[in-house]
């Protein structure tokens, strides 16, 4: 088994597709109370209570409980964080760039918790990847 994502191992050939769309970010629907789900650059909820939902659906409605449109700053944020969820790591970008240049992400690169390699950026430390994320979620979109 090999690790391709923080917590996910497979055989090759085997990773979960799921895990990968998401941390891509890809675009998902939502099935299920509770699901949640990212298309058109909005991310979206279904509504929690499984009465409710059922409701919904047997009413022939949408159950969604709200959404939240996924732009700018934000989106280049939230694409940072999971793609440095990923083994292979993600295209450094704008975000990257702000974070190996805050105080805190260089600390994290000298630590060798951050690891950069050409345009791209990786968690060499995957115990260790709540401090990246709280280091990417301490940028402001001025950062950049």
């Amino acid at each position: 088994y090999i690790r391709y994502e923080t917590s996910t191992f497979a055989r090759t050939g085997h990773h979960c597709r799921y895990h990968l769309l998401t941390c891509a970010p890809g675009e998902y629907l939502a099935y299920g109370n509770g699901a949640h789900g990212h298309r058109n650059g909005r991310r979206f909820r279904n509504v929690r209570r499984l009465d409710a939902y059922l409701d919904a659906v047997e009413a022939g409605r949408a159950p969604r409980a709200g959404s939240d449109p996924v732009t700018g700053w934000a989106a280049e944020q939230e694409r940072l964080l999971l793609g440095l969820r990923r083994a292979c790591g993600v295209v450094a970008g704008r975000g990257g760039a702000a974070l190996v240049g805050s105080a805190w992400g260089s600390r994290l690169v000298d630590a060798g918790v951050i690891a950069r390699s050409g345009d791209r950026l990786r968690v060499a430390r995957p115990l260790l990847g709540d401090e990246a994320a709280r280091a990417v979620l301490a940028l402001e979109a001025g950062d950049c």
